[in-house]
Parts: C-alpha cells; structure tokens; sequence
C-alpha cells in the first residue's frame, strides 16, 4: 500500500489509492530444502494482510518443468490472476485508474484489451528497478520506473502486531543494510 501511495502523486491531484492486490506463487517444493525461504514468504503474507487497509493477495502455484539442465519451477496462475483481477475492476469501476507493477511486455494485450474495451480507464504500468518494457510504455504513455530507494521506504515495520495481538518481525534478511538493496516485490496492482 505504501509504494502505491508515495506514487499517488504521478495520477493526478484528485486521485486516491482504492484497492491494492498483491499477486504471489508460494514455493512449496521449498519445504524441505528451504524451509526458512518458505516460512519468510507466509509471514510476509501474513503481514500484508494485517495491515490496515489490507492488501488482497491473489495466490498462484509452482509447476514443476523438466528440461535438458534437470528439473526446475515454474511459477503459474499469478499473470492470469492479476489479467483477471484488471478486467473485473474494469467492469467494476469502467471510469478508474489502474496501475499494473511489471515491466512484463505479455501485459501488452492486456493493457490494449483495455484501453479499446473501456477508454476511460487510465491503465498505467509501474516498472520494477532496470525491468521497464519500450512497448508498455508506449502502450500505456502514463506508465513510469520505480527505483530501490522506493522499495526501501515501502517496507513493513520490522514488528508488526496481528488482529490477534501476536506480533511477527521482519526476518533479519529482508532487513534493509544501510545504503543496501532491497528485493522488490512480485507483482502488485492497483486501482486509483
């Protein structure tokens, strides 16, 4: 919720931040040689979800691929989810903003679908760090990059209290190092 609101600003004067949804794979076929990776990922979750206004997390899978190196994951359903999570808020709302965290030019259908579809929507991407793609931002001229440095001010609190009163911390490797990098998210969306 916070990246999105510290970019409010790109959409205009008038505009709020409605909905936000966080698009995710969990890696299950970590469980037994990471189990601490899996573990970071459902606190993560958790967190997202207990803050106020909570963030919708759309859940996909991992899919084993074989091929000529071994056996490897694929990550499945979050790009059909977050397409389908665009179209609905479309009907839903066919005057709103809509901004799409990716810089995964497979989103240009998408994003034309749209703009034909319902042209009063005002479908933007938001380009992860060193990730932006020439045809979204053709497609889409509103779309813009986000940097590390906004990752880092979007970060959740390193404890967080539950609706339940338990509190989660913010495991040490996702803690920022002064003047370091932090992971950016997967993918997020949201409606303005």
């Amino acid at each position: 919720m916070a990246l999105a609101q510290d970019h409010q600003y790109l959409m205009g004067r008038d505009t709020h931040v409605g909905q936000v949804a966080y698009f995710k794979a969990i890696p299950y076929h970590l469980r037994e040689s990471e189990p601490e990776a899996l573990e970071q990922q459902r606190l993560h979750l958790r967190a997202l979800t207990a803050r106020r206004p909570a963030c919708a997390v759309h859940l996909g899978h991992f899919k084993p691929r074989h091929g000529l190196e071994g056996r490897a994951w694929q990550e499945k359903g979050t790009d059909m989810s977050m397409a389908s999570a665009a179209i609905r808020a479309c009907l839903d709302n066919p005057e709103a903003g809509l901004v799409i965290m990716s810089g995964d030019s497979d989103f240009l259908p998408l994003a034309k679908l749209i703009q034909e579809r319902w042209p009063g929507v005002d479908i933007r991407f938001a380009f992860p760090a060193h990730r932006a793609s020439r045809l979204l931002r053709q497609a889409c001229p509103g779309s813009f990059g986000l940097n590390p440095s906004s990752y880092a001010k979007a970060q959740l609190p390193r404890r967080l209290r539950l609706p339940s009163g338990k509190h989660i911390e913010c495991p040490e490797s996702w803690q920022q190092p002064p003047g370091g990098q932090v992971e950016e998210p997967s993918m997020l969306a949201w409606n303005f």
